[in-house]
């Protein structure tokens, strides 16, 4: 994230802090360290102080709505202080916060002491969550480092990871895996170079004040598209700064789509999915994938997956969504020798061409059965949810779910041909008790063949 968008995030949150923006999100703050949060959004020197909490007085200002509810206009904390000790500018007695957390409010507890990191906006010193206030207990770093500033320094630092781009949602979250053996450069007052460590992570010291820029040369065995130009600024040498440089990989997995006879299908629905996200515990009431990407075979019948992290995956058609009216086929995974899933172990960079996925058309069939009491009775309000799973160790598409009559019947519309996980289950919106979530029963069917019966009986 450059410099710029780093402050226009800081006044975004003092817009909070005073009331005078309405959000419907929650606070989200970047992790930093003091030597870059206390020079980040400021052209003054920053205001830390020490000081004891007296009492928090709560100001909300709201607005009436014509259906007779009403508006939060401003929700404001005041928070009144003693026993101030300064140690960078000048603090007060009072200051103020977003009286919401939501709205990255500081939660102030009376009789605690703090280490307050405070900014001014309209008059008044404010705090927010995302700053660097602590109770003082937990300020250790934050005191060890304005301490510093009385002695001379080597320079300002810089520090990051050089990493694969997330260019899909199942990939791992947090911070991604880096690349190491890249050369990193930082431009500015001065130049220097060094070469990104097996984990990603790199380091400079020893900067002058001044505007930089980072860049990613050569140096791996495998190609990346050219980064953007991230600038920052180190505002002075107690400074630091913290830097993610996501890479774009040259890594592609494609291959055709085709009918019985080989000619091309357009409009398939082909999906990727890693096998870690497919392992991954699930709730059971809700068993859908995180692990997914899909994407659409052209009029030629390919189709391709681009910038992927290296990993396991599975590639196969409809697998994510079943048979739908623009992609009519049965869903089916790109097999291996044993018939089973083919299991892609893509490395860096790759570029693999896969076998032909070969399009199977299939229609919905109606598929009627009964859920029943072990005693006979109906289990009426109850919910049924079909997952199909064929022959694999993955299932295959979405659930399809439907709702017991007052006489235990249901009706379900699945692919026709292809084995299903059946399960009946109390409606989460009707179990009051832990007992009620544990009420299912759960058999195997191939849809087409007949109808089904489920007996419940009580497994938790």
């Amino acid at each position: 994230m450059t410099t710029s968008r780093r402050l226009l995030s800081g006044a975004f949150l003092l817009a909070l802090i005073l009331g005078r923006a309405e959000p419907a999100w929650a606070c989200s703050c970047m992790a930093m360290k003091p030597c870059e949060a206390l020079w980040l959004t400021r052209d003054v020197t920053p205001t830390v102080f020490e000081a004891t909490v007296v009492s928090v007085e709560r100001r909300t200002d709201t607005e009436p709505l014509p259906d007779g509810g009403y508006r939060i206009r401003s929700d404001v904390s005041i928070v009144h202080l003693k026993d101030l000790r300064n140690l960078l500018g000048e603090g007060a007695t009072t200051i103020e916060t977003s009286g919401s957390g939501d709205s990255c409010g500081y939660t102030f507890k009376v009789g605690q002491r703090y280490v307050i990191d405070a900014t001014f906006a309209s008059g008044s010193l404010t705090t927010t969550s995302c700053s660097q206030t602590r109770p003082i207990e937990a300020a250790s770093a934050l005191l060890a480092y304005i301490a510093s500033l009385s002695r001379p320094s080597a320079g300002a630092t810089v520090t990051g990871l050089v990493s694969a781009s997330m260019n899909y949602p199942f990939e791992p979250r947090g911070r991604p895996g880096g690349i190491g053996g890249l050369t990193v450069t930082v431009d500015g007052p001065v130049s220097r170079a060094t070469r990104s460590a097996a984990d990603g992570s790199f380091s400079f010291a020893g900067l002058p004040p001044g505007q930089y820029r980072i860049g990613v040369g050569s140096g791996a065995s495998y190609p990346f598209e050219p980064p953007p130009a991230l600038t920052f600024e180190l505002p002075n040498a107690h400074a630091c700064h913290d830097a993610d440089v996501p890479l774009t990989l040259k890594a592609i997995l494609e291959g055709t789509v085709v009918d019985a006879d080989g000619r091309p299908v357009q409009g398939a629905s082909v999906a990727l999915r890693r096998t870690d996200a497919l392992t991954a515990p699930r709730d059971p009431d809700f068993p859908t994938f995180v692990g997914y990407a899909n994407t659409q075979s052209d009029e030629h019948g390919r189709y391709e997956f681009t910038g992927l992290q290296p990993g396991l995956y599975v590639v196969g058609l409809n697998i994510d969504s079943g048979p739908t009216d623009g992609s009519p086929y049965a869903p089916r995974f790109i097999a291996g020798q044993d018939g089973q899933p083919e299991v892609i172990d893509f490395p860096p960079g790759g570029h693999r061409l896969l076998p032909q996925l070969v399009a199977v058309p299939t229609s919905l069939v109606e598929v009627t059965g009964r859920v029943l009491w072990p005693d006979g009775r109906p289990g009426s309000g109850m919910r049924v949810r079909a997952f199909a799973h064929g022959e694999t160790p993955f299932r295959l598409g979405r659930s399809v779910d439907a709702v017991v009559d007052g006489d235990g019947r249901f009706t379900l519309r699945l692919p026709a041909g292809i084995a299903h996980n059946v399960r009946a289950f109390m409606d989460p919106d009707r179990a009051r008790t832990a007992q009620d979530r544990g009420i299912e029963a759960e058999a195997e069917f191939v849809a087409g063949r007949g109808t089904l019966t489920l007996v419940l009986e009580r497994r938790r």
